[in-house]
Order: C-alpha cells, then structure tokens, then sequence
C-alpha cells in the first residue's frame, strides 16, 4: 500500500507541475506574433499589454522582493569581469531585407519584431542589442532599452525578464559563408525567421526548423551590425 500511495503522490506532483510549467508560459497573447500598426503614419513604440502578472521575474519572493544574481542582472556580469562569459559592445541584429531586430510594444512578455531603420527612426534603444556568451558557446541577448532578453515563445519570440539558467532565451550563432549569421535556440532547436517577400513596413520573426546546408536560407540570415545611434556633428563651415 506505501509503494502505491507514493506513486499516486509523485504523479499527482507531476501533474500539477506540468500545470504550473504549462500555465507559466500562457501569456494569453496568442501562438505567433499579432501584426502591429502597419500605417502610413510615422511608427511609435507604445506599451502593449501588461503582462507582468503572468511573467514572474526571476528570484522574487511572493512580496514582490527581488534578489539580484549574475544570472539575472546581465550586466554584473561584465562588471564583475566574469571569465566564464564575455559581453558584446552594443550591436543591433538586421535581416539581409534591412529589418532591424526590435521591440515595439515595450511591456514584458510582448513580441519582438522588425523595422527598416528608416521606420524605427526613433526608436532609440529599442532596436539596440548586447549579448552576453557563456562558456559553453551559448549566449542571451539583452536589450538595451528595456534590459529584458530576447526568448523562444510558441512560434516567434518575446522579450522577457532574463536568466541566463533559462534555456528558452539562449542562443547559438551558426556563421555562413558570407559571414551572416543564423540564430538559433537552445531550448526549441529552432531558428530566428523572418519572410523573405515581407510585403509590410514590419518584419514579422518566427522560430522555424532551421535551414541546412545547400537549400536556400537567406530567411534565416542576420548580420551583426553596429547600433543606429545619433552622431554629432564631425565638422562644420561655420564652426556650429
């Protein structure tokens, strides 16, 4: 009677963390990314909806107290000079069609997605990328405006809270030929997409079965660029 008693207790825990793990990543958002505004009017960014009361931030206790970790606050970890990872100067990721890997709706937990640079003009930091490597080859990719990371989320990704311990918002970079880069995640074995024959201002991003060598995958292609920050003036006539 023990024997089964315990089995019926461990499968009943193993049920309710499923539910728990399952009911922790229904964000209520949908399974792939809901078009953004796609005027004729210049593009803002706005909030998009509130769902920190669906993400819990990492190290939180139920009175809302955080507990900062060098897993958690990225940026410790290039200040504490951790050998065991490196930090990327600030960087932003585009698509070979020109879109640029950004946020629009600025809330935790929305879905990232693309501009031209033209578009997101006045985005500022939104658009803004710095990667943090681990030892292991894996890497999280952190936005500059917000400080949340970029994650796998059902089809596409979403930027949330970061944890380096999450395997959802770890990446790896497979270099091709014309130093493009694919990205790919940890935990869904899955590449960062966007549509070739993008037929919006926007550029939708998914997570798609990555493309092998020797089929076309310029889909999958991104390159590493320098950030899109206002310069000032180098030189002028009337010495303004």
């Amino acid at each position: 009677m023990s024997k089964i008693f315990t089995l019926l207790i461990i499968s009943t825990f193993t049920l309710l963390t499923a539910a728990y793990a399952s009911s922790d990543y229904e964000l209520g958002i949908g399974n792939s990314p809901t078009p953004p505004a796609n005027s004729k009017k210049q593009v803002s960014l706005v909030q998009g909806p509130n769902l920190s009361k669906k993400l819990m931030r990492p190290n939180t206790d139920r009175k809302g107290n955080h507990t900062p970790t060098k897993h958690t606050e990225l940026p410790l970890l290039g200040i504490n000079g951790d050998s065991r990872s490196y930090t990327s100067d600030l960087l932003s990721i585009m698509s070979p069609e020109g879109g640029v890997l950004t946020l629009w709706a600025l809330n935790v937990g929305n879905w990232v997605w693309g501009y031209s640079l033209i578009d997101s003009k006045d985005f500022g930091g939104a658009r803004i990328w710095r990667i943090f490597n681990k030892a292991d080859g894996s890497a999280a990719i952190q936005n500059a405006k917000e400080g949340t990371c970029l994650s796998a989320y059902r089809n596409g990704v979403i930027h949330t809270y970061c944890n380096m311990e999450d395997p959802a918002q770890l990446w790896t970079f497979n270099l091709f030929d014309n130093q493009a880069v694919q990205i790919q995640n940890v935990a869904t074995k899955q590449c960062l997409q966007t549509p070739s024959n993008q037929a919006t201002r926007f550029f939708s991003i998914f997570l798609t079965s990555c493309v092998k060598g020797g089929k076309l995958n310029s889909d999958q292609q991104w390159f590493i660029i320098a950030p899109p920050l206002n310069a000032g003036v180098v030189f002028s006539v009337d010495g303004k």
